[in-house]
């Protein structure tokens, strides 16, 4: 049986990432632009290390009260 041990570490910078995102995705900028801008220089993971954050939100449903 595969256990599946999500750290407090990962599941912060998920939604950190995905909050610089949602910031600044309905200003129009690209997802690109928002990696290289924004995300790049303060957490320095890959491209697809980004992607990986955006899709892993939706195992974090409650992004918003833990944020706080």
């Amino acid at each position: 049986m595969k256990y599946e041990f999500i750290g407090n570490s990962y599941k912060k910078r998920v939604i950190d990432v995905n909050k610089i995102y949602d910031e600044h995705s309905k200003e129009g900028l690209t997802n690109r632009e928002i990696f290289r801008k924004f995300i790049y220089p303060i957490y320095r993971i890959s491209e697809k290390t980004f992607y990986n954050c955006l899709n892993a939100s939706a195992r974090f449903p409650d992004t918003e009260k833990d944020s706080k």
